[in-house]
């Protein structure tokens, strides 16, 4: 069914949410972050049977942050424990943590979406020394097609897992933790539902390990 735009875009959070970011029209960190855009679905011949709103974020990128171990040799993941503010309850409770994949917002410094992959690839795990190209592995991931528009690219990071250093923690972002994971212990961590006290069950963590499996490990041992 086609859907048609029928009234102007509105902030899908105002300075208020976020009180130390800014809106301009370049994007995360200073800008515009994400937008609703109300739509009417109609049928083939043009009749309109309803509205809903659309979610359009801003340049948002997901990385694969990877390294190899140097004692075993086994390829590994990292992923950083966070709380999601995005998730909290209306109950006054704090936002619950989860454990994910390194990922944020393009800013307006950086030279395209796998420089923004990098950087924040340096700032959520601390590893910031690049051990190979950066390359794009999938466009067109979206976690609910039908009320979300915009699609977050991943880009893979390669990086030096000797050369570590501590995560940033500014910028409102509650990020506890950063480590390196193996696929069997990933899955593992999927399967138990939560590690170290943090959800282990969202759409991003499931789909970075599979990526990781199908794309990043077979490039790795090749």
């Amino acid at each position: 069914m086609p859907a048609f735009r029928i009234d102007n875009i509105q902030l899908a959070h105002d300075e208020e949410a976020k009180r130390n970011w800014s809106h301009t029209p370049w994007g995360m960190d200073g800008g515009t972050f994400g937008k609703i855009v109300d739509v009417a679905i109609c049928d083939e011949n043009g009749h309109f049977l309803f509205n809903k709103a659309v979610v359009e974020e801003g340049n948002h990128v997901i990385t694969l942050t990877y390294g190899v171990d140097v004692q075993s040799n086994i390829p590994k993941l990292a992923l950083v424990k966070e709380q999601r503010d995005t998730a909290a309850e209306l109950d006054g409770k704090d936002a619950p943590l989860f454990w994910g994949p390194p990922r944020g917002y393009a800013e307006q410094t950086d030279e395209g979406l796998v420089a923004a992959g990098c950087r924040e690839a340096g700032e959520e795990s601390g590893a910031r020394v690049l051990a190979g190209t950066p390359w794009v592995v999938a466009t067109d991931t979206i976690p609910n097609e039908t009320i979300v528009r915009s699609r977050s690219p991943w880009v893979a990071v390669p990086v030096d897992m000797a050369k570590i250093s501590r995560i940033r923690q500014d910028y409102g972002e509650k990020i506890f933790k950063a480590e390196f994971f193996s696929v069997p212990q990933m899955e593992d961590m999927i399967r138990v539902g939560q590690f170290e006290g943090a959800s282990t069950r969202s759409w991003c963590l499931a789909t970075a390990v599979l990526y990781f499996k199908l794309f990043v490990v077979p490039k790795i041992v090749e």
